[in-house]
């Protein structure tokens, strides 16, 4: 008889996919429009574009039963003193505290989303730009960063075949999920930046 080996660190799985609402309709998940061929032909269209998983539930008001980067764990977490630091332009440094707030040994990941606050193209409301795994005693507070640059603002801008910023503001939100807003900040592009496909 094998002998029972009881865990004294609490893993997180994270999620890499959406798991639609228990009661929903198929209907809800943003690929199903596009998922058959058009009537009469064997050709799939893929028109929902940019807004695919969390984007495209978000674009859609759909809440999902387990939205993207979701995982359990037998601890908990808090995040708090979310900061950025510029060093040039498009450049940012994001800082943040991660608290094991549970009674066991845990990890977790946080998970950096950016979105422009009011974009003059289409975009989704927030995009994931970084992600940061982190393992703490219960009680124990960590300190992570993240780095942006100019493209972790960008869209792709076809009729320039670039990268493009424009200059505004943009949402900096944290938590451990794509509906977990813990802390949120606002930077400020002080002017529009452009990198070629090749940067």
């Amino acid at each position: 008889m094998a002998p029972l080996r009881l865990a004294s660190f609490s893993e997180k799985i994270i999620l890499p996919v959406i798991c639609p609402s228990a009661g929903k309709k198929i209907t809800d998940n943003p690929s199903y429009r596009n998922y058959y061929p058009d009537a009469g032909t064997n050709k799939i269209v893929y028109r929902e574009g940019i807004f695919v998983g969390y984007r495209g539930y978000e674009h859609n008001h759909v809440e999902p039963q387990y939205p993207f980067g979701f995982g359990l764990s037998y601890t908990t977490f808090s995040f708090s003193k979310l900061k950025s630091t510029s060093s040039a332009d498009g450049h940012l440094t994001v800082t943040c505290d991660v608290t094991n707030t549970g009674s066991r040994l845990g990890a977790t990941v946080a998970q950096l989303y950016v979105g422009q606050a009011s974009a003059t193209v289409e975009r989704p409301a927030k995009e994931l730009k970084g992600f940061e795994r982190i393992a703490l005693q219960p009680g124990e507070t960590g300190h992570i960063s993240f780095s942006l640059d100019p493209r972790s603002f960008s869209y792709f801008d076809v009729k320039s075949s670039s990268w493009r910023a424009d200059a505004g503001a943009y949402d900096l939100t944290l938590g451990d999920s794509s509906q977990d807003n813990q802390q949120k900040i606002t930077v400020q592009l002080e002017k529009s930046l452009t990198s070629s496909v090749s940067d």
